[in-house]
């Protein structure tokens, strides 16, 4: 009896531990169907526990850039609007550490019109 209850509170503590066990992070663009003249911000949560996050974005070969976002006490932020070029993108919501070593907590792929 005592095994079992001890391999449940260490399954139960590892899962809280592990990032899938975390509280839930989101990324969101704004519009849901940006275009090259309305561009795009995002929306982001992030669940508490941080003053800011940066959204890195990458279109292709020849678009990248890196928007900073400000986040409330709830963790919750709206980026400044940018304007990428027509065609696929990819946006990673990040913690923002050594150049390169940035930890990734949500990513999505968003089309540009």
């Amino acid at each position: 009896m005592k095994r079992v209850v001890r391999g449940a509170l260490l399954a139960g503590v590892l899962l809280a531990s592990s990032p899938a066990g975390a509280a839930g992070n989101s990324l969101a663009t704004d519009p849901s169907v940006p275009t090259t003249t309305s561009g795009v911000a995002f929306s982001v949560s992030t669940g508490g526990n941080r003053n800011s996050v940066s959204v890195e974005v990458g279109c292709g070969s020849n678009y990248g850039t890196v928007v900073n976002v400000v986040l409330d006490a709830d963790g919750n932020g709206t980026s400044q609007r940018i304007y990428p070029p027509a065609g696929s993108c990819t946006a990673d919501l990040v913690i923002p550490k050594q150049i390169g070593r940035s930890r990734v907590l949500a990513t999505i792929t968003f089309s540009v019109t």
